[in-house]
């Protein structure tokens, strides 16, 4: 038997991976000109724990090295500093993390569950 495989096009499709505090991870297509917030917009933006100002991009830099970047979205959304919105390379991967305790509720909400609520009551156990 005898077989002949011509390949007439190969499709290319760019690629970036998104993963983290985010409603839908791994691979999205890019096209030309996508920028961060156009990646993070078509997924449906950040969850509510995100920490939107160390959303990390990682990717290959010269001689296959790994270059890390760190972006501040909140600079971008709330102080409209557009040169933070970084245009996107294939094969990009961007990482946005879980924020910090930043309120005294999520705070006493994450203490109480290994600390008894009365340690909070100022003064309890002084004379």
């Amino acid at each position: 038997p005898f077989c002949e495989i011509n390949i007439v096009e190969r499709e290319y499709k760019p690629l970036v991976y998104a993963f983290g505090e985010i409603p839908k991870v791994g691979a999205f297509p890019l096209k030309r000109g996508d920028r961060i917030l156009d990646i993070l917009s078509a997924i449906g933006g950040c969850k509510d724990a995100a920490y939107r100002r160390s959303v990390k991009i990682i990717r290959t830099v010269e001689d296959n090295k790994i270059g890390m970047y760190s972006i501040n979205l909140h600079n971008i959304l709330e102080n409209g500093q557009m040169h933070e919105n970084i245009l996107l390379q294939d094969q990009d991967i961007i990482f946005v993390p879980r924020r910090f305790l930043t309120n005294m509720r999520e705070v006493l909400s994450a203490l109480g569950q290994i600390t008894p609520w009365y340690y909070f009551i100022k003064g309890f156990g002084t004379q």
